[in-house]
């Protein structure tokens, strides 16, 4: 991730492919980082078969940020064991996490249930296997135009799921915010001139 991210950004944030971000987690991230080389949020949302939905304390490494400089100079061999990438392991341990609270605002929802696979599953063997592999998922994708170009998701339906789900867990403010947040996005989104 950081060979595809922008080298002039000051922070890096990937992404999990089964994880849903809420349109505001950025701004999260942005607004408590401060001088920290890290952020996350304390707790998440996780999701089981979109419709049940509960407040986690855990890592969730899909939802911190990074200054881009600490993640670059991170070395790489310090946690063999770890499968995701050492410096969210040495960010903790080195005191360099933030992490804010948001409640039932948290920005974050783990394993966004849709039945499908990582595409980072599709890594094993060698380098020709996982092209092939690639390309298979590519082909019986409707996320990926024929130029190889990404169509933006419809997440409407998503975000539906998430109100239902969390409606009798968050107070009704927060639940009302929530639900203005994502309506005001869906009114732009359908605005004339965006694609």
């Amino acid at each position: 991730m950081i060979e595809l991210a922008d080298s002039s950004a000051d922070f890096i944030h990937w992404w999990d492919d089964d994880d849903l971000y809420l349109p505001w987690h950025l701004e999260d991230c942005l607004k408590h980082v401060g001088k920290n080389v890290a952020w996350k949020p304390t707790s998440s949302w996780v999701s089981e078969r979109n419709v049940k939905f509960s407040l986690k304390h855990n890592r969730f490494e899909g939802s911190w940020l990074f200054e881009s400089e600490y993640l670059r100079s991170a070395p790489l061999d310090t946690h063999p064991d770890y499968t995701d990438h050492p410096v969210i392991l040495q960010a903790k341990e080195a005191g360099l996490l933030a992490e804010t609270e948001l409640g039932g605002r948290t920005s974050y929802i783990y394993r966004w249930d849709t039945g499908t696979e990582h595409l980072s599953g599709y890594g094993r063997g060698d380098e020709n296997i996982q092209r092939r592999n690639l390309e298979a998922w590519r082909c019986g994708s409707d996320d990926i135009r024929h130029d190889g170009r990404l169509v933006p998701a419809d997440m409407t339906m998503r975000w539906h799921q998430y109100l239902a789900g969390i409606k009798d867990k968050v107070t009704p403010d927060d639940w009302e915010a929530n639900r203005s947040a994502l309506a005001a996005m869906l009114d732009q989104l359908e605005a004339p001139g965006v694609p």
